[in-house]
């Protein structure tokens, strides 16, 4: 089976192929996809059996897109990195503990989404993905983070990181080595003391986008306007009903969400004389 892609990440960019071209065909079915091998680009089995995928992997020479999300898998596929083009891999809310040694192989992955992982050795993980050549964007969403290992700064071709539904508590210092990191997600963190938080983000040469919202944060602290480089802000729904924007980090400050949180007329018009494009 084959369906047309129209794929709508919430979080991340579409990369290779699919970026510019979302009419792309995505198969759904394994045993539809191995009539033909070669010209599938897509693959998602997030909805379909997978028995006898890791013998039919490296049939698929041309596969950039590949969905094993939610499978309950307690083991990931070692001939993953037998696929020379692959570019996104999703293997979110899944069972198992480990990576194969041999992922670090895939030479083309840049993107890899590993959302509600609540078993994974993370220290393990962020080894095994630190050796991806290409690997831009990870995401570890709500995988029950309460500390992440240092080895994170070993990502150092990171350009988006998505931690967001995490009760992290702070940011290690060793992400001061994500020198390229251009993008950060840490809405749903409550626990996270954002001042800390802030002291390592503002260090980053070249932060441009920080999500923030559903943090319950009532103020912002003042080190915030250490992020220098920032363009995008996100601070929707939390509890802030006073907000000050520095004047030199609003040269550079380009959009702002706000909505939902309770600020009066007399707020909402200061922030519109900031020339900063608002979201209430």
């Amino acid at each position: 089976m084959k369906r047309t892609l129209l794929i709508f990440l919430a979080t991340m960019t579409v990369i290779g192929a699919f970026a510019q071209n979302p009419n792309l065909s995505i198969y759904t079915d394994l045993r539809s996809a191995l009539k033909n091998p070669k010209k599938v680009v897509g693959l998602d089995l997030s909805h379909s059996s997978i028995e006898g995928l890791e013998k039919a992997l490296p049939f698929f020479v041309n596969l950039e897109y590949l969905n094993l999300s939610d499978k309950r898998l307690t083991k990931v596929p070692s001939s993953i990195s037998e696929l020379p083009k692959l570019q996104f891999l999703d293997l979110s809310g899944n069972d198992f503990v480990l990576l194969p040694e041999q992922l670090s192989n895939a030479s083309s992955l840049r993107e890899i989404r590993l959302d509600r992982q609540l078993k994974m050795d993370k220290k393990q993980v962020l080894e095994v993905l630190a050796r991806l050549p290409a690997l831009t964007a990870l995401s570890l969403r709500s995988d029950s983070i309460q500390t992440l290992p240092p080895t994170i700064g070993k990502l150092t071709g990171l350009q988006s990181l998505n931690l967001g539904g995490n009760p992290i508590a702070e940011l290690p210092e060793s992400m001061l080595k994500l020198e390229n990191l251009n993008e950060i997600y840490l809405d749903g963190d409550t626990k996270l003391d954002l001042k800390q938080a802030l002291s390592v983000l503002g260090k980053l040469p070249d932060l441009q986008v920080l999500h923030l919202e559903d943090n319950q944060l009532k103020a912002l602290p003042e080190n915030m306007r250490d992020l220098k480089q920032l363009k995008e802000l996100y601070l929707a729904r939390n509890s802030i009903r006073s907000l000050k924007i520095d004047l030199e980090q609003s040269k550079q400050l380009d959009y702002l969400d706000v909505q939902g949180n309770p600020m009066n007329n007399e707020v909402q018009q200061y922030l519109n004389r900031t020339g900063v494009r608002i979201k209430f």
